[in-house]
């Protein structure tokens, strides 16, 4: 059973017994979506996510360039920024030459991008762009994210809905998620 139902379930039979009436059950409700919506803002946040790029084996070029097979946003980040590298599993990725790239804020050439030594993602940093390496199944790919990007800097915040739907108006507005319609 999905989540979204088991949620409206929930809430059916929670209110059905009069617990949705207390002040201190509704309290908890509201600082619960507050700090979901906080979460989505911050700098790591799922708004700041803008791309999903899988790797070819090989060279991979990215930056602002069409000719680059990892474009980035336009004004973000030098024409080539550098090139991911795939090689048996394994992604390097090499700095352009005068492009600024940091991981953990200090300047890198050259790093290897997988698992830290904690097991998060090695990130790698140009201004507001920050990259890691993700696998899914066999493939390996890019995820791009963006401290600047339109969905966070338009953010108005969630709808909330009693049928236990959520969604960001700003998308439903344009019938961007499914589960905003109807």
């Amino acid at each position: 059973m999905p989540r979204q139902r088991i949620f409206a379930c929930l809430a059916g039979v929670l209110t059905a017994i009069g617990v949705a009436a207390e002040p201190g059950y509704r309290l908890g409700i509201e600082k619960w979506r507050q700090e979901v919506e906080k979460r989505l803002q911050t700098d790591d946040g799922w708004l700041t996510v803008t791309g999903l790029f899988w790797l070819k084996e090989g060279s991979n070029r990215v930056g602002a360039s069409p000719a680059n097979e990892i474009r980035l946003p336009a004004g973000s980040a030098p024409e080539r920024l550098g090139t991911f590298e795939l090689r048996d599993g394994k992604t390097i990725f090499q700095t352009q030459p005068g492009a600024k790239v940091t991981v953990n804020g200090r300047p890198v050439a050259k790093v290897e991008l997988g698992e830290g030594e904690d097991g998060s993602p090695v990130v790698i940093a140009a201004g507001d762009l920050s990259m890691f390496v993700i696998r899914r199944g066999s493939r390996t790919g890019i995820r791009l994210k963006d401290k600047n990007s339109k969905f966070r800097r338009e953010f108005t915040g969630l709808r909330w809905s009693h049928k236990g739907q959520v969604c960001c108006s700003r998308f439903a507005e344009n019938n961007y998620s499914p589960q905003c319609s109807g």
